[in-house]
């Protein structure tokens, strides 16, 4: 669904809406998601060059533990954008269901 008005270039579309969610999801969440593991992988290889041991370790663990909690915030994030989008989605609509009255 749509709404507009002929060739007027305000509107919103449902179909805009979710792709935009979808967009925002992938190219923003999901990237830094991957963009936190692979950095990760890069810091942990660099001081694995000079640092071994239970302290390493250790670190090593904390570390991966913290990046993993940034990731399930990352995905709060995300659930709570979509959803206000959707409560966005319904308010546009539902203002020009009730736009003109019985």
């Amino acid at each position: 669904m749509s709404l507009g008005i002929g060739d007027l270039d305000i509107g919103v579309s449902a179909g805009g809406m979710s792709a935009y969610g979808d967009l925002l999801h992938t190219e923003v969440f999901e990237s830094t998601k991957q963009l936190l593991d692979t950095e990760v992988e890069a810091i942990e290889a660099k001081l694995a060059e000079g640092w071994q041991g239970e302290s390493f370790d250790r670190y090593k663990e904390k570390l991966e533990a913290q990046v993993e909690t940034m990731k399930g915030e990352l995905d709060a994030e995300n659930a709570d954008l979509q959803n206000r989008l959707t409560e966005l989605e319904s308010y546009y609509f539902n203002q020009d269901k009730n736009l003109i009255m019985d």
